[in-house]
């Protein structure tokens, strides 16, 4: 035996015979936990590590002058929320709604940047996680390496929102419709509607276009012109980057490669957000050498 992988030959194991050995894999790396990135935590779905090109073409309709075109390499996977973050859930945590439009399922918004990243900590302590966020001085730093929640970076927002390493080119997340995927100005009534009523994207991720515009973690900036790993924005600036328009936008601000900010404190009709959680780095290991034998022992037969 070595790294994990278990020598049989080819051809030799039915189906029933190839799923007990999937188990046998399965146990063999550890019992199942929110920890194995091929078993995300419930609401989340695998963000595998890969590059792409950030930003929009020339001559995409829409295209703004900031949607430069550069690689990026998200050099680790992650977990990111299938859904934004709904005022149930923001209300069972914060004991509060501050959203204009009420309904348990629809998108909290209204929220700031300071109240997103503080419902984050909120969360990962009652979950027993270590908090991605400290408060220090009148500043709020990031931990890269805690297992907690956390905002993703526009990098990572826009990965997923491309549906990662299953990218397939889409203007909006998930099609080159909107309206098959995204509440926008022209089919929202204008108001949110309820997460997950359209199709998701590529990863399995939804709301990505439209519905609400989402929090991220950077200080908005030009994006460079060369190569980058792992990008998380500026140290300082003035402000936020958020991302995905929502249902009072026109189409073209809904666009994947689309750019928008606003100062922290600002609390909008259309402004939510979405959780992001990290995966230990050990684990990450652990999880892609179960993930390959089992491609490859399903390629050989």
């Amino acid at each position: 035996m070595k790294e994990g992988v278990i020598r049989v030959p080819p051809n030799s194991i039915s189906g029933k015979a190839l799923l007990c050995f999937a188990m046998s894999l399965l146990l063999m790396v550890g019992p199942a936990s929110a920890e194995n990135p091929q078993d995300a935590p419930a609401g989340f779905v695998l963000v595998e590590a890969g590059s792409f090109t950030m930003g929009s073409a020339p001559g995409e309709p829409g295209r703004e002058r900031d949607e430069i075109q550069h690689k990026v390499t998200i050099s680790r996977d992650f977990y990111i929320a299938k859904f934004e973050v709904t005022q149930a859930e923001y209300t069972d945590l914060t004991g509060r709604n501050p959203s204009n439009f009420s309904g348990p399922n629809l998108p909290v918004h209204n929220v700031n940047w300071f109240e997103a990243i503080e419902y984050c900590n909120l969360l990962s302590e009652r979950e027993g996680l270590a908090p991605c966020y400290a408060y220090k001085d009148g500043q709020i730093f990031f931990d890269p390496s805690a297992n907690g929640y956390r905002l993703p970076t526009e990098a990572e927002w826009e990965y997923a929102a491309r549906g990662g390493d299953r990218n397939r080119g889409y203007a909006f997340s998930g099609s080159d419709s909107i309206d098959a995927v995204g509440w926008y100005a022209e089919n929202s009534e204008l108001s949110p509607q309820a997460v997950g009523e359209k199709l998701p994207n590529e990863l399995g991720i939804y709301d990505m276009t439209g519905n609400i515009s989402e929090w991220c973690w950077d200080w908005y900036a030009e994006y460079p012109t060369q190569d980058i790993s792992d990008p998380a924005g500026p140290y300082t600036g003035v402000v936020r980057t958020e991302r995905g328009g929502g249902w009072y936008s026109g189409a073209i601000y809904c666009r994947n490669a689309n750019r928008n900010a606003s100062p922290p404190l600002t609390r909008s009709a259309g402004l939510g957000f979405r959780l992001v959680r990290n995966i230990p780095a050990g684990d990450q290991e652990m999880g892609r050498v179960a993930d390959s034998t089992l491609r490859r022992r399903t390629s050989e037969e």
